[in-house]
C-alpha cells in the first residue's frame, strides 16, 4: 500500500506545545518505540542481522541526523522498516543505506553497497560492479555488434573532474552487460531528485557513490536481479514520487492512525496490535 503526501492532509513533524522538545528527549521517544516495534522489526530481518544490532544502527543514524527528529515519525519507522525488510542497515562507516529528511519527512535510500548487497542475491550475477570516470583517465568506449568498454584509471595525480560513470555486470555463463552514462545525463538524474538540495541529501555529501548507483539502477533494467534488488527499486521510485510505501505486513496501517500520532508516541502501535493479530 502507497500512500501519498496528498492524503496525508496534517503535518506531524512539529512536537505539540507541552511535550518532548528536547534533543534527549526526541532521541529517548525514538529509542521507546523502537523497542516497542523490536518484534515486528525482528520479523522483517534476514537471518544474518540481529535485531539488537539493526535497532542499535537504526537509533545511531538518527542521533547523527537530528533532522530526522523532527520529521514525521510514521515516515521515519517506515523508513526503518524498509531498511530492516531488505537488511540494509543505514548509516555507519559502511553505509548500506541512508534515512534520508526531506520536507518533514523521512526517505529510504538504499547506497550503491546496499545495491551490490541486494543484485548478488539473485544468485545469477557473478559480479557487478560501477565507476566514475576522470577527465584524465583513459576510457574508451564503443557499442553495435561488438561492444566493448575500456577504462584505466590515473593512478598518481589529480585525475581531473568527473566525466561520467559505468556500471557492469558478469553473468552466469560468463555474459557481460553494461551501462554508461555521461556526467551531464547523470546530473539531469540528480536534479530531479526529490532530496536533491534538501537536508542532508546524500547527493551532496557521496555524489560519486550516488553516481555510481545511477548506472546500477540502470543496468538493473537488463539483469536477473533478486526479489530484494526489485523492491528497493520499488522503495526508491515511490519515493521520487513524493510517495511513502510501506512494508507488505505493515499495510494495516490507516491514515488515521498517522494523523493522529504526536511526536514522542509510537504511531506504529496500531501497526504492531494488526500484525499480531495476524499473526494469532
Amino acid at each position: 500500500m502507497s500512500t501519498t503526501n496528498q492524503e496525508l492532509k496534517k503535518d506531524n513533524a512539529a512536537p505539540p506545545a507541552g511535550k518532548i522538545t528536547t534533543y534527549k528527549e526526541k532521541v529517548d521517544s525514538v529509542r521507546d518505540a523502537l523497542t516497542k516495534m523490536g518484534a515486528q522489526i525482528q520479523a522483517a530481518l534476514p537471518k544474518h542481522i540481529t535485531v539488537d544490532r539493526m535497532l542499535r544502527v537504526a537509533l545511531t543514524a538518527v542521533q547523527k541526523t537530528p533532522k530526522l527528529l523532527d520529521c514525521d515519525r510514521t515516515s521515519l519507522f517506515a523508513a526503518i522498516m524498509q531498511a530492516a525488510e531488505l537488511g540494509l542497515e543505514p548509516g555507519g562507516a559502511i553505509a548500506m543505506s541512508y534515512l534520508v529528511p526531506f520536507k518533514g519527512k523521512v526517505t529510504f535510500i538504499p547506497s550503491y553497497r546496499g545495491l551490490i548487497e541486494l543484485a548478488r542475491r539473485s544468485g545469477q550475477i557473478m559480479s557487478i560492479w560501477s565507476h566514475v570516470v576522470y577527465e584524465k583517465d583513459i576510457f574508451s568506449v564503443s557499442f553495435g555488434l561488438d561492444p566493448n568498454l575500456k577504462h584505466e584509471p590515473l593512478w598518481n595525480g589529480d585525475r581531473g573532474k568527473p566525466i561520467g560513470a559505468y556500471a557492469c555486470a558478469r553473468l552466469k555463463g560468463d555474459a557481460i552487460q553494461f551501462e554508461v552514462m555521461s556526467v551531464a545525463e547523470i546530473e539531469r538524474i540528480r536534479k530531479a531528485a526529490p532530496s536533491a538540495g534538501g537536508e542532508s541529501s546524500p547527493w551532496d555529501t557521496h555524489w560519486d557513490e550516488m553516481a555510481k548507483k545511477t548506472l546500477l539502477r540502470r543496468l538493473s533494467k537488463l539483469l536477473p536481479v533478486s526479489v530484494e534488488y526489485r523492491k528497493a527499486l520499488d522503495y526508491e521510485e515511490a519515493a521520487d514520487r513524493g510517495e511513502m510505501v510501506l512494508p507488505d505486513f505493515a499495510e494495516s496501517i490507516t491514515v488515521e492512525a498517522e494523523e493522529s500520532a504526536a511526536v514522542g508516541s509510537n504511531p506504529l502501535d496500531a501497526l504492531a496490535g494488526a500484525h499480531g493479530a495476524q499473526a494469532s
